[in-house]
């Protein structure tokens, strides 16, 4: 984060996991626990840019500033704690400045979370993606037709409501098998698959490793691609 010029300027790319809930918490759009909103396609810009000193906040902005230079030249006890918090709040209002003044938030992971209809069915899959859904059933949970949801959902999101729930599986098991507290067939019924054996083999199409080799590993999740096809 930089203030030159009076603009505050903000890299997306720098803000953790902890601050994408707080967004997330922001928009009414609660998650179940091991959900990474930043492996999705957010398509945010490289940079972010608020105008500081004549938006509406220019005050609290200002003083949140101020704040954070005080705290940083004082480095008293729990200091960096207190720089952490503000600048967290100062990323979150560029993320939200954005999603009011640029067009192109109109589309994305986050514009279908702001969608009333197509937000509450990702909430639903993040929260039970081992729920044998299906396109009629997600249509039902949106309270839409069959083909307005396929279309709506695909619009926003990028990738059909079918591969979205597939990638989500795969995500969930990816995070389960790393932490190291479950084992493979534990999770493979959790998910809905009736084998170990064609969920290893799903697992391994979708994320390029058997889930034996990503319970072993306990290290950073790799990008998943969008799947294509049916979850199986």
């Amino acid at each position: 984060m930089l203030v030159h010029r009076k603009n505050l300027f903000f890299r997306p790319d720098d803000l953790d996991k902890r601050a994408w809930f707080g967004i997330l918490a922001l928009m009414r759009i609660q998650l179940t626990a091991g959900v990474d909103p930043v492996g999705e396609a957010l398509h945010l810009p490289e940079i972010i840019s608020v105008e500081s000193w004549t938006a509406p906040q220019a005050d609290w902005i200002q003083s949140t500033l101020r704040m954070i230079a005080a705290e940083a030249q004082a480095m008293s006890l729990g200091g960096e704690a207190v720089i952490t918090r503000l600048a967290d709040i100062l990323a979150i209002h560029s993320i939200r400045y954005w999603m009011t003044h640029d067009p192109a938030a109109n589309t994305g992971w986050l514009a279908a979370l702001r969608d009333e209809k197509i937000g509450r069915v990702i909430a639903k899959i993040h929260r039970e993606p081992g729920r044998p859904w299906t396109l009629p059933s997600l249509a039902s949970e949106a309270s839409m037709s069959r083909s307005a949801f396929s279309a709506r959902f695909t619009e926003l999101v990028g990738e059909t409501a079918m591969h979205y729930v597939a990638r989500r599986r795969m995500h969930s098991a990816q995070a389960r098998l790393e932490s190291g507290s479950v084992t493979v067939s534990e999770v493979a019924l959790s998910l809905g698959y009736e084998s170990e054996a064609a969920f290893n083999r799903a697992f391994k199409r979708h994320v390029g490793i058997s889930p034996g080799a990503a319970k072993r590993t306990r290290s950073t999740p790799r990008s998943i691609e969008p799947v294509s096809g049916k979850a199986h």
